[in-house]
């Protein structure tokens, strides 16, 4: 496929870096009938015609409708997250994809920080998160639950079926992680925060536990074989992890900071695993599909059609 420097098409969207998930989104814009412009993906071939690759950051986004930001926009708060890029394209600061961007096109990203939220105020550019949408958020809670209990598996020494599992957090993903681990046979507690949702745990058949007690408690979380957070919150502190079984794992799935002390746990030889961005590394496919219906929602919404 050629390289060229821009598009000139009337509905044009600007697909910039990211990973696996948004070569699907690329692909899946272009079915629809989008004339697609993609840059951060090095020399990875795309099949579809009206997909072209460009050379430049400004060629891509030149005359495009709406600009599609990497997922995340950036894993060190200051280039482009272009795994799948050049080296060239990787050292690309996302205030220089910020320059080029008309306050009058769309913008979609995807786990935006405040830091970004305001370097693109500064620009007078107003982002649009796809991942906070319900239909977002609710199915990427299967990948992330799934990719969690992936990890499970391959670092116990016991199955899951028969092991006492506890899950902190009654939101998306927990509630998949509870359903997920109590259909393997395990014996599961979920630590949630308001009456309904401790009283769903119970008609669920699940344990319920006050999530608010996991420091008065002698025992938060007994014998369990592992215990899954999904908070994004220091819950799990010193001295709740002073009470804990060095054998119990811990797996984070809660964005920045997580939900643990990760420093106690460590003094007490607790093994804890951060297990950031799970969607995108054990199933980009699904994920991908799921992220993609919620930028055509956007784009919908906003009278962006092909």
């Amino acid at each position: 496929m050629a390289e060229v420097n821009n598009l000139n098409s009337e509905i044009k969207i600007a697909v910039i870096g990211g990973d696996e998930r948004q070569l699907i989104t690329a692909n899946e814009l272009s079915d629809v009938g989008f004339e697609v412009a993609v840059y951060g993906f090095g020399s990875y071939i795309f099949e579809r015609s009206n997909i072209t690759r460009c050379v430049d950051l400004e060629g891509a986004v030149r005359n495009s409708a709406a600009v599609v930001l990497p997922i995340p926009l950036s894993k060190d708060n200051r280039h482009l997250y272009c795994p799948l890029g050049t080296e060239d394209q990787q050292n690309k600061l996302f205030e220089d994809l910020f320059t080029l961007i008309n306050p009058s096109q769309l913008v979609i990203g995807g786990g935006i920080g405040e830091s970004f939220i305001s370097a693109a105020d500064h620009h007078g550019i107003k982002l649009f998160d796809c991942l906070k949408r319900d239909e977002v958020a609710i199915l990427n809670a299967v990948p992330t639950a799934e990719g969690a209990l992936e990890i499970a598996f391959h670092e116990l020494p016991v199955t899951l079926y028969g092991s006492k599992v506890h899950v902190l957090g009654f939101g998306r993903i927990g509630k998949v992680l509870a359903k997920s681990s109590n259909s393997l046979g395990a014996d599961v507690t979920v630590h949630s925060r308001n009456a309904s949702d401790m009283a769903w745990t119970k008609i669920f058949g699940y344990h319920s536990s006050d999530i608010r007690q996991l420091g008065s408690n002698p025992r938060p979380f007994e014998d369990a074989a592992v215990v899954f957070n999904t908070v994004p919150k220091i819950i799990v502190t010193a001295p709740v992890l002073k009470k804990m079984s060095k054998k119990t794992l811990i797996i984070d799935v809660a964005s920045l900071p997580g939900g643990v002390d990760k420093a106690a746990a460590e003094k007490e030889g607790i093994k804890i695993i951060h297990a950031l961005a799970l969607p995108g590394k054990t199933a980009p496919v699904s994920s991908g599909k799921i992220i993609s219906d919620g930028i055509f929602g956007i784009l919908q919404e906003k009278g962006i059609t092909p």
